[in-house]
């Protein structure tokens, strides 16, 4: 809430100050919520990003997934070979080294890492092409959307401010339909593949690690949420510096001629604090959930050792048994007389 007080200092001039509220203070909350689950702003499903695409974008798509499809086992093959070159270790510790053994899972963990970089480059080429040949019919339809309607809805949409968010919502649908669509169909292929080898090796450490995989998918949705709502705000404070630059520059004559350069200036740069406090609160709140997804994972990985250890631990104490030695204090001297005779020989 605004009201006007008068002040005393500063020759009793009315002062413009700010009343903070309890509602107000639950804001931050509220809006991170309506953001998410009642805004009113359309959606737009992932089947509609790719509307624009040609059967030639989707055949190079097809064949962009079925490289995700054979670079997502391609992790889950690394950790299957290496744990093939960790038994030869626990081999060779015993004294049963088998060097044939250890370089082959050597030559398969190498061959796996040339499909690896050979299958990752091969999808990210084939999706930036479709996503090029999208991008470039979508800044077509776009630019003839806004160049059909009359002159009435220049007057109320701040025309201003088109040439700004013409450019930041390029820039969304490019993120959108580029490869990145790909690299999370590796992610699922890769997710897949990592749960069935460990449900084939090792069923109950799987479910343990499955059990406190929400915390991963709870820090993954509070990034989700912070770049909905900061995302948002920072496209309104630059679309609104990007006004007045434009405001600016297509009244330059004006400008000189008054010279209100200075002015122009200011309010850009005005303008252009606000976007930089938004950015600064973004990098706080992504860097919070970037530490909260990877604690997550550390603690997966925990939880995975710590039970795979006591499940080890009880089944050596479930295998071990007592023994005793017979042994008289006589033999005991006899044979250390004896180990002392040989130290001397030697």
């Amino acid at each position: 809430s605004l009201r006007l007080e008068a002040e005393e200092s500063g020759g009793g001039r009315p002062s413009l100050k700010r009343q903070s509220s309890a509602n107000e203070r639950e804001a931050p909350l509220k809006e991170l919520w309506d953001a998410v689950f009642n805004s009113d702003e359309p959606s737009v499903s992932p089947a509609k990003l790719f509307s624009f695409a040609s059967a030639y974008d989707w055949t190079l798509l097809l064949l962009a997934s079925l490289f995700a499809f054979v670079s997502g086992g391609c992790l889950p093959a690394t950790l299957y070979f290496f744990s093939g070159t960790m038994d030869s270790v626990g081999a060779a510790m015993a004294g049963g080294f088998n060097s044939d053994e250890m370089l082959h899972q050597s030559k398969m963990i190498m061959g796996v890492g040339c499909v690896y970089a050979a299958s990752t480059a091969a999808y990210t080429a084939l999706a930036d092409i479709a996503k090029a040949h999208q991008t470039a019919e979508y800044k077509k339809r776009y630019l003839g959307s806004i160049l059909r309607q009359d002159v009435g809805w220049f007057d109320t949409s701040n025309p201003q401010e088109l040439s700004t968010r013409f450019g930041e919502a390029m820039l969304a649908i490019e993120e959108g339909v580029s490869f990145k669509a790909v690299m999370m169909l590796e992610a699922v292929y890769t997710l897949v593949f990592s749960y069935a080898l460990g449900f084939y090796y090792g069923w109950d450490i799987c479910l343990v690690v499955f059990a406190v995989s929400p915390i991963a998918g709870l820090s993954g949705a509070i990034a989700i949420f912070i770049a909905l709502t900061a995302g948002q705000k920072m496209s309104d404070a630059y679309a609104a510096a990007g006004a007045i630059a434009s405001e600016a520059l297509s009244s330059i004559r004006t400008v000189a001629a008054f010279g209100l350069e200075r002015v122009a200036a200011e309010r850009y740069e005005r303008k252009l604090k606000k976007a930089e406090k938004i950015g600064i609160a973004l990098v706080w709140q992504a860097g919070f959930a970037m530490s909260w997804m990877i604690a997550a994972i550390c603690i997966m990985m925990v939880s995975g050792l710590l039970y795979g250890g006591l499940d080890v631990s009880s089944e050596q104490q479930a295998s071990a048994f007592e023994y005793a030695v017979d042994m008289t204090w006589g033999q005991i001297f006899d044979s250390m007389g004896m180990f002392e005779t040989m130290k001397a020989q030697a």
